[in-house]
């Protein structure tokens, strides 16, 4: 009786499976924060008439385009960021 009992367990043990994981892959968009997508204002060199003034132009563009490419750095840093 008790060998006709354990193979009964056997079977149903046989039958039964492990639970499955399933694992869901999700992609969240996310938009960089809006300081960092306003545009970088030009500097106004239309009132350059000396040379120190073109001079002063070329170091405010040069400023321009370091704020711009800090910008685009801090945005890839909060896409890359974990």
């Amino acid at each position: 009786m008790i060998g006709l009992a354990l193979a009964c367990l056997t079977l149903c043990a046989a039958c039964s499976s492990k639970p499955q994981v399933v694992t869901r892959t999700e992609l969240v968009r996310m938009a960089p924060p809006a300081h960092l997508t306003r545009p970088t204002p030009a500097p106004d060199c239309s009132g350059a008439e000396t040379n120190d003034d073109l001079l002063q132009c070329l170091l405010d563009y040069r400023a321009a385009l370091g704020r711009a490419n800090a910008d685009k750095s801090a945005i890839k840093d909060s896409v890359e960021a974990p």
